[in-house]
């Protein structure tokens, strides 16, 4: 992991925006992983596809997180704000992807803007994702 975010070393933009581009990080659509997701979110069940909102699981990868946890920085909450999905083609069941990543901090308005490309191993996009967040400041309160 500490490969990894030795590789998230980014380009800094001009002014205060921060720019993170991840390394490649392999992913998986684990037929189990999807049967749980599709439960908890109680997604339609179409007989060996993918639900299309399940690559928000992979935003949870150790690599994702801790790049977010640099963009995001100290003294703020992330807060979801939006999320979209759009696809060239289905996800398979059982099958390994790629995704390429980057993470956007902008500070006017805080938040953080992540775009990410699911592709085969091959190399063909099979999707898009984008989320963003906003940054809410934390009011620290002294104890007196």
């Amino acid at each position: 992991m500490a490969r990894a975010a030795d590789q998230a070393q980014s380009e800094r933009a001009a002014g205060p925006d921060l720019r993170l581009r991840l390394p490649p990080i392999a992913v998986r659509t684990e037929a189990e992983r999807v049967a749980r997701f599709r439960q908890e979110t109680d997604a339609a069940a179409i007989e060996g596809l993918v639900p299309l909102a399940f690559p928000v699981c992979w935003l949870a990868s150790p690599e994702i997180r801790l790049a977010l946890s640099r963009a995001i920085g100290e003294g703020v909450l992330p807060v979801h704000e939006a999320q979209s999905f759009a696809f060239e083609r289905r996800l398979e069941i059982d099958a390994d992807y790629v995704i390429e990543a980057e993470l956007l901090r902008k500070d006017d308005p805080p938040g953080v803007h992540l775009h990410a490309v699911v592709l085969t191993p091959e190399g063909e996009a099979c999707g898009r994702l984008e989320a963003v967040l906003r940054l809410a400041p934390i009011a620290m309160r002294s104890s007196s």
